[in-house]
C-alpha cells in the first residue's frame, strides 16, 4: 500500500498532539523526520534493512546542562520500510514505532519496551 509523505508527515504530528500531557510538555529539542529508507550505514549498523524508525540523540535522562547548545535529537520514521511492513493498518503501525522511539528519548532501552509493549498486549 502506498503511502504518502506529506500524509504521514500530519499523521506523525497527529500523534505526538495526542501524547498525555505529560510526555508532550517534556519532549524538547527533537526533530521529527520521514526519509524513504534508513542509508547503507545505519542499515549496517543495526544489521536491518527493514529498520521503520529510529531515534538519533542523546536521551532525556543522560542529558546534562550543556545539552542546550547541541543540534536536536532527531526521530526518523522510514516511510519505505514502513509500506513493506504495514498493510492497510499503516497508521496503527505509525503509532506503534512513534512511541517506539519516543520511549527511547525518554532513556528506555529495546528490552525495555518490548516488555511495554507486550504487558500492554496482554491486557
Amino acid at each position: 500500500m502506498a503511502i504518502d509523505k506529506e500524509q504521514l508527515s500530519l499523521l506523525i504530528e497527529e500523534i505526538l498532539e495526542e501524547l498525555p500531557p505529560l510526555f508532550k510538555n517534556s519532549i524538547s529539542n527533537v526533530e521529527f523526520v520521514v526519509e524513504d529508507y534508513p542509508d547503507p550505514e545505519i542499515q549496517k549498523q543495526f544489521g536491518s534493512r527493514f529498520l521503520l524508525g529510529l531515534y538519533q540523540g542523546i536521551p532525556l535522562p543522560r542529558r546534562n546542562r550543556s545539552y542546550n547548545l547541541v543540534m536536536p535529537d532527531r526521530i526518523v520514521i522510514y516511510l519505505g520500510n514502513l509500506e513493506r511492513v504495514a498493510g492497510k493498518n499503516w497508521p496503527e503501525e505509525v503509532k506503534k514505532v512513534l512511541w517506539h522511539e519516543i520511549g527511547h528519548y525518554f532513556g528506555l532501552s529495546d528490552e525495555e519496551l518490548w516488555k511495554l509493549s507486550s504487558e500492554e498486549k496482554s491486557k
